[in-house]
């Protein structure tokens, strides 16, 4: 994943789970660095576009498989 997409490899970002509790997660980076400044104004149809042609080679299978997000891969790894 480094020679194809660089570093950094994993992509920490915010999210809210239940109770409006905010929480920091952890993925493997699937975008081109700098993606989130190109793909921010854009919303809807037009977001899923411009982010599909943002994808890197190895980012695009992680995300098809869904093992982008680390606890997936450890599930996956782990058999669960």
């Amino acid at each position: 994943m480094l020679f194809t997409s660089g570093t950094p490899i994993l992509y920490r970002g915010e999210r809210v789970g239940r109770g409006a509790r905010v929480f920091t997660m952890y993925k493997f980076r699937t975008l081109r660095r700098g993606a989130e400044l190109r793909l921010g104004p854009h919303l809807g149809e037009e977001l899923v576009r411009r982010t599909q042609a943002e994808f890197t080679p190895v980012g695009r299978w992680l995300k098809a498989t869904q093992l982008d997000e680390i606890r997936s891969f450890v599930k996956s790894c782990a058999g669960t």
